[in-house]
Parts: C-alpha cells; structure tokens; sequence
C-alpha cells in the first residue's frame, strides 16, 4: 500500500485466495494457525489470526465483501483483559483498514542498473531506470542514483511543491551516473516542462546525437524553483545545419514566467549549438542565477540571455529578467559562421541583469 511493490501483493494475493477458500469466505471459520502445508491446527478463532487478514484484503478490490465481513467479525470480538497481544493487533489492524494512520512514506529513494522498476525503491530493492523515479518520486524527496550508465532518455512526470519542497535526483555519494543518449529518438536527454521544485545534482549526460534542434537538459512552458547543479554535459552532436545545445531554459508560456532557476557549477564542452547557445535562457525567465559553470569547445556562443525572439507568446513577457551571471569560465567558443566569431557571455534582449567574477 506505501510502495506499490508487485511481490508484496503477489504474495498477499496467494494469502488471500488460501483464507477465502480454506475459510468458504467466513471469518467465523478462520482457525488460530495454519501449517505451512494449509492444515489447520486449532478449532477457534483469535484476534492476532483473524485481525491482519483485513489488513491483507485491502489490496485488491474485489476483497471488498471479504473485508467487510472481516470488519464486522473485528469488531464485533470483544477486548481480553488476558491478551494484550490481541487486543494491540485489533487495534492496529483497524486504526489501518480505517485509514486513520499516519501515511509514512519514504523521502529516499534509489535507482541502480541491476534494479528492477517494480521494486520498492529502496537502497536493497532499488529500481532500475531513472524514468520511473521521474514518474513516481513524491514532493521533498530524494532520488539517489548509483554509479553506471543509463541509456535513456528522461522526462519529468513529477513535480515538488512549496510546502513539502523539492524533489532531488541526485548521484548518490560520489558515484559517476552517465545519462547516455545513443540510439534514442528524442530532442532532448531530459526534459523539464511546467515543473516546480526539482533539483538535478551530480548527473554526467552524453551523447545527444544527430539533432537538428536539441539539448541536454530542456526546461520549458512555466514553473518555478528549478536548479541544475554540479552536472557534466558533453557530445550533444547536431546534424550539418542543426543546433545541439546543452542546456536550455525557454520560458514558453506568456503568463507564467520560469523563476527562481539556478544553473551552478555545471561543466559544458564539445557540444554544437551551431545558430544557437551552449547555455541559454530565453523568453518568458524571470529571477535567475547562472554562477560558476565552465563552457568550452563549443561552436557557438557560450552563455546567452535573450528577449525579443518570440518565444514567449506575450511580448512584454518576452525576455530574460532579473537574475545574475557570475564567476562563470567561457573558453574555446568559435562558431561556424560570421568568420569563426562567438561570444563567450552574451545578453542579448534580456535585461536588468547582474554580472560579476
């Protein structure tokens, strides 16, 4: 019920389909122990036998008539002043078929290349494709992925919120987590579109091939609280005339604006953004950081900031606002046009913007 786990309701299944049958459906007839063989070994009912098979039936609704006798059957056993061990389970069994408990969940989550994506999620059972943890992670958690290279290409299904917070994916200690685009049709590795709330640490993406308009990571539309940090994005290859970028901000929705977007620390080498930019935000981004990353070998411009291009469908929402760009490296940007020239830091439309080293 908290995980979602396909074993567990496998197993409980084959619990459920045993006492129904062993029982004709009555819990009257539910004895105090059953051998592993299905034999029963006692001719009376007991809470701590009786009480968790209601728990086990709320895994499928066709149990309901089962739990609703269960129920009744629970309730209706009165409290032993001799069995405390009874009386707890009865308490604990009902306080759960009720749904008055605490909805604990887990705030970590794993993802591992011998995972399983019908696992739990947990350090022991982790899945194994971070597409599924971008389907399924909850608001405040963290997604921690372990070392190896994932041949996918991802996008974000889930979003964190103001008051649980946001949801991390990150590699877990100081693991090397690769993020492979080869062979796999798609513009983008991953794409962040009307997203709040999400952080992506510590990821290594490669290999975004044959692009005519693509990029590594492309956030878009309008959403607020996005941070890309400490990541490594190469060999996002364009084709002859097309543009591969590396990461990509496109405030695409007039009203809403992308805000409070950080992009710190992050490497950025051998990528073709040809008629485009290695690092760009554009149209409707309002409130801003670009800090600390270093760009190089790239055959257009570096970093740009732009307004005016129509990506924004309003025009007085059309432009980049309100952030800064500092202590960023841009080296080794020379594009294939215009005599070999390409700017390093470039505002181009964009506006009431800070700078510094």
């Amino acid at each position: 019920m908290l995980f979602r786990s396909t074993r567990a309701k496998a197993a409980l299944s084959k619990i459920n389909t045993f006492i129904k049958s062993k029982t004709n459906s009555n819990p009257a007839s539910v004895s105090s122990g059953y051998a592993l063989n299905g034999t029963q070994l006692h001719n009376y009912v007991d809470l701590p036998f009786l009480a968790p098979f209601a728990v086990s039936a709320m895994i499928d609704e066709t149990n309901q008539q089962w739990l609703n006798d269960l129920w009744s059957s629970i309730v209706a056993t009165q409290l032993n002043d001799d069995s405390y061990y009874g009386n707890t389970l009865k308490m604990l069994s009902m306080i759960t078929v009720s749904g008055n408990w605490w909805n604990i969940k887990s705030d970590t989550f794993y993802v591992a290349t011998n995972g399983n994506d019908n696992n739990s999620g947990t350090q022991l059972s982790p899945w194994k494709t971070i597409q599924h943890s971008c389907n399924v992670a909850t608001p405040g958690s963290t997604v921690l992925i372990k070392s190896g290279t994932y041949n996918e290409k991802i996008t974000m299904n889930v979003s964190g919120n103001v008051d649980a917070s946001f949801i991390t994916f990150k590699n877990f200690s100081n693991d090397t987590v690769t993020i492979d685009g080869t062979g796999i049709v798609g513009d983008q590795i991953i794409l962040v579109q009307d997203k709040n709330y999400i952080k992506l640490i510590g990821l290594e993406l490669q290999n975004n091939l044959h692009q005519t308009f693509g990029t590594g990571i492309w956030i878009q539309g309008g959403g607020n609280h996005i941070e890309i940090r400490n990541c490594r994005i190469h060999d996002m290859r364009a084709t002859s005339s097309g543009d591969a970028m590396a990461i990509s901000v496109y405030g695409t929705n007039g009203s809403i604006s992308l805000s409070n977007i950080v992009i710190d620390s992050n490497i950025i080498y051998k990528c073709q953004p040809g008629h485009s930019e290695a690092l760009t935000l554009n149209g409707n981004v309002d409130t801003f950081q670009i800090s600390h990353n270093i760009v190089h070998d790239v055959n257009n411009i570096g970093i740009d900031m732009i307004g005016g291009e129509g990506t924004s469908p309003i025009s007085n929402t059309d432009m980049v606002r309100n952030g800064i760009c500092v202590g960023n490296i841009v080296y080794n940007a020379r594009s294939n046009y215009g005599g070999g020239y390409a700017a390093g830091i470039y505002v181009d439309g964009g506006k009431s913007i800070g700078a510094g080293i």
